[in-house]
């Protein structure tokens, strides 16, 4: 079965979207990791936990975009 356009372009889009939680999940763990120990960090605690709640709704996101909009 031949794919259309749209289904080619949402294929590209999700891959995409696959890669940028990752990218966005390894560097706040660290940091969230390091701000414990590292004083010049502590301000910033609130900002990297909401960058992680950021990215772990991408996360989900992608799932529920997978699991529904994607056709077996």
């Amino acid at each position: 079965m031949k794919q259309s356009l749209v289904q080619s372009v949402w294929f590209v889009f999700l891959l995409i979207l696959a890669f940028v939680p990752i990218f966005g999940i390894l560097p706040g763990v660290y940091l969230l990791v390091t701000s414990q120990h590292a004083v010049n960090l502590q301000p910033m605690k609130g900002w990297i936990r909401g960058a992680l709640v950021t990215q772990g709704c991408y996360v989900v996101a992608l799932l529920l975009i997978a699991v529904f909009f994607v056709p077996r």
